[in-house]
């Protein structure tokens, strides 16, 4: 399992881009919650009040920690307010695949428009973070249709960017056989006592949750 460091870029003071909405805000939103999905380690600048003292704070903070993969989060900005998609792309220093891999996954569960990676060697947090390292430009404060996007589709983005940093880990083919199995044993099961009527009817719980359910149930240890 990778370890992670994230951060979301600017400050309280220092907000970075405000448009239709505010860069700092919805970077620390989307750094929390992508920290709690992959349980990455977490840099917080509530100290520093200038651009060039936060970005030094952020990798200071970052370099300080043992990880595998630095994450910035920062959102995007051009002049003027425009109704057009504009959308998401990945900075990286030396990490091109990953952050194309960032920016097509956000674009998919998004509908963002996917600008892809793009090399940004000179910007300080990526040449001077010591990990391999990607800044992700969520969307573009300044469009209608990107702001409307990543408020409809913010917990998909933020799965995205954790499914790509931090991917599960593929079972073996006895495995896969052993889990199809149990899943449906379970299946057959609740079908037969009426137990999962209530539970497809009400739709409290997704096909793919149960499967994540009976995974974890097989794999626990039994009473012998």
């Amino acid at each position: 399992m990778k370890q992670i460091t994230i951060s979301a870029g600017h400050t309280r003071v220092s907000r970075g881009a405000v448009g239709l909405i505010d860069e700092w805000e919805e970077a620390c939103r989307v750094r929390d919650e992508v920290a709690r999905l992959t349980g990455a380690k977490v840099v917080v600048d509530n100290v520093t009040t200038t651009a060039n003292a936060n970005l030094t704070y952020l990798v200071r903070g970052h370099n300080a920690t043992l990880r595998d993969v630095d994450v910035s989060i920062h959102f995007n900005a051009s002049n003027g307010t425009t109704p057009q998609p504009i959308g998401v792309e990945v900075l990286y220093y030396s990490e091109a695949a990953l952050a194309g891999r960032i920016s097509a996954a956000i674009a998919e569960a998004s509908g963002l428009r996917n600008r892809g990676a793009k090399d940004r060697k000179p910007l300080y947090f990526l040449r001077h973070t010591q990990r391999p390292a990607v800044l992700i430009e969520v969307c573009f404060v300044n469009s209608h249709e990107d702001v409307r996007l990543y408020r409809k589709h913010f917990a998909a983005i933020c799965q995205a960017i954790a499914h790509t940093l931090q991917p599960k880990p593929a079972l073996t083919t006895k495995a896969t056989r052993l889990y199809h199995t149990h899943c449906q044993q379970l299946i057959e099961a609740g079908i037969a006592s009426g137990a999962f009527l209530p539970v497809w009817r009400n739709r409290t719980i997704s096909y793919s949750q149960f499967c994540e359910l009976a995974v974890l149930a097989y794999f626990q240890p039994r009473e012998r």
